[in-house]
């Protein structure tokens, strides 16, 4: 809305402006008139010329004016690519954080298959699938491999 009224304040001043320049031109052209004219070529260039410079800095003002205005759009334009840039780095950082919960998932997920798999060990030789490390996925390395080695750990296993 400001927009629209500052063009059209902007329109109606550059018409006031070349009204000026025109009765500028037509007062010189009557002056010219009511005196001996000498060179009438010289006064008709004088008022061309007249009239000429007064357009010639409404066209100036006007390139001054859109120089103001696309400076404000490049301003704006800066500050929605910093705003993007930061939306960007935050769903990167989700990204990861999802990326992080998905491999920790099937970590445990791993870690819950082993348990039913270990669960069912009824014979010494019985091999244990290791459980992983949650934040690693890495397997412990101490686990034990059989269910032998299992039984023979002091003070870990309570009895069933």
């Amino acid at each position: 809305m400001n927009a629209a009224i500052s063009g059209q304040r902007s329109q109606s001043e550059n018409l006031n402006g070349a009204l000026d320049s025109l009765e500028r031109f037509v007062h010189q052209a009557r002056n010219a008139l009511s005196h001996p004219i000498v060179d009438p070529e010289a006064a008709i260039r004088a008022a061309t010329e007249n009239v000429t410079q007064a357009m010639m800095s409404q066209i100036l003002a006007r390139f001054d004016a859109l120089d103001r205005s696309i400076a404000g759009v490049n301003q704006k334009v800066g500050r929605l690519d910093q705003r993007v840039g930061r939306v960007e780095e935050n769903v990167a950082a989700v990204d990861r954080k999802v990326d992080n919960l998905g491999r920790k998932l099937s970590y445990y997920d791993h870690n819950a298959i082993a348990r039913v798999s270990n669960s069912g060990a009824t014979k010494r030789n019985f091999e244990l699938t290791a459980l992983l490390n949650v934040e690693t996925g890495e397997e412990i390395s101490s686990f034990p491999a059989t269910f032998g080695e299992a039984d023979q750990l002091s003070g870990v296993l309570a009895p069933v």
